[in-house]
């Protein structure tokens, strides 16, 4: 994403980021709510449990707090807010010269659309886009050339060079135009799909299944939910077949009937 920084470098950073924003830390003891995870108050400028370590992750935990104390304002809807201090916390570590990896971003990006979706549940509208890497420019942070892992409809963890930027507004969120350096052929992917490593790209595929297969779980109630179900999902189309809606059918039919149904080579 940016310039490497090394990583005995972290706990400066923080220390020097802690100072000049003027940060009290605490433990929990000062809190009213006894709240088990990392927060902020804001009015306090306050960081509570805040698990210090010499890494990234806590590194960018701690941006993260410290973008809630200066980006929250008045009305400002969850999503939102986490939204802003996010990409408060996304440019700080661009300024500091850390890098990022995707997954954290990843994780971040799906909290928050978690937190949009339940609030277009209780009624809000109006949302603007709340996309960390169009926002923050992190597209930019690729340049042509590059050799990165590409998670596509069929293939995962595709080593690719990036051969040219594609235009957002025509082409929606897809970012670039890539080669296959494994297969053959040029195809566009969208930036979501675009890693620096493979093991990012796997964790992220890993991530994304384990994702559809609890969304079809929840579709299979009852007995006629799961005789419905495979006319609904594509369960044998060659390049069209949904892997993860099997495993989900293959695991509701078990909890259902007692049923263990035949594995095959897809699972």
């Amino acid at each position: 994403m940016s310039k490497f920084v090394s990583h005995t470098k972290y706990l400066d950073v923080q220390d020097d980021i802690i100072k000049q924003y003027n940060i009290d830390l605490c433990d929990g003891s000062k809190c009213v709510n006894d709240w088990h995870r990392t927060h902020a108050h804001i009015k306090e400028r306050r960081v509570c449990k805040w698990n210090c370590a010499n890494s990234i992750q806590s590194t960018f935990a701690l941006f993260h707090e410290i973008g809630h104390i200066e980006t929250t304002k008045p009305k400002m809807r969850r999503a939102e807010s986490e939204y802003h201090a996010t990409v408060w916390a996304i440019e700080k570590c661009e300024e500091c010269g850390l890098q990022i990896p995707d997954t954290i971003i990843n994780q971040y990006q799906k909290y928050i659309d978690m937190e949009l979706e339940r609030g277009k549940r209780r009624g809000g509208t109006g949302y603007k886009e709340l996309n960390l890497w169009r926002r923050a420019k992190m597209k930019n942070s690729y340049k042509i050339g590059d050799v990165v892992y590409v998670n596509g409809p069929w293939n995962v963890a595709e080593k690719c060079e990036i051969t040219s930027e594609r235009d957002s507004k025509k082409n929606g969120d897809g970012a670039y135009y890539v080669h296959s350096l494994e297969l053959s052929g040029s195809f566009g992917a969208s930036i979501n799909n675009i890693f620096s490593t493979k093991e990012d790209a796997i964790a992220a595929h890993k991530r994304k299944s384990e994702e559809n297969i609890a969304k079809y779980k929840a579709e299979i109630k009852n007995l006629n939910d799961l005789l419905e179900f495979p006319l609904n999902h594509c369960f044998c189309g060659e390049e069209y077949t949904d892997y993860d809606a099997i495993q989900a059918y293959k695991t509701k039919v078990f909890e259902l009937t007692g049923i263990v149904l035949e594995k095959d080579q897809n699972g």
